[in-house]
């Protein structure tokens, strides 16, 4: 099962914040407005909302995306590279914590 590394080189390649519903959130505007990125420092995943593929950073804390606008993870670099499958990780999850819903409850990972 692909797990999706927290790192600088897969933030870097990050889509998240060219996705219709990264960029539709007013709360993730909110949240993203108030963080101090600095150059070559990984915020921590706690705050960040971005690289929800990520077991580390999983779905969005924002419940305002619509997720009827089309999603563009297949078009991300870190998808491909780490092989995913699944999409809408923001309202979702990473792509364990998918897998672990399609297996059902019960199933450890």
């Amino acid at each position: 099962m692909p797990r999706v590394a927290y790192n600088l080189d897969s933030l870097s390649k990050c889509r998240c914040g060219a996705c219709p519903l990264h960029q539709a959130s007013q709360c993730i505007t909110t949240k993203m407005a108030g963080m101090k990125m600095q150059p070559g420092v990984l915020p921590p995943a706690n705050v960040l909302e971005g690289m929800y593929c990520s077991e580390a950073v999983g779905k969005s804390r924002c419940n305002d995306l619509d997720n009827t606008k089309a999603c563009i993870c297949p078009t991300c670099a870190v998808w491909s590279e780490n092989n995913l499958s699944s999409s809408y990780f923001c309202t979702r999850g990473s792509e364990l914590e998918i897998e672990g819903q399609r297996k059902g409850p019960g199933i450890k990972l």
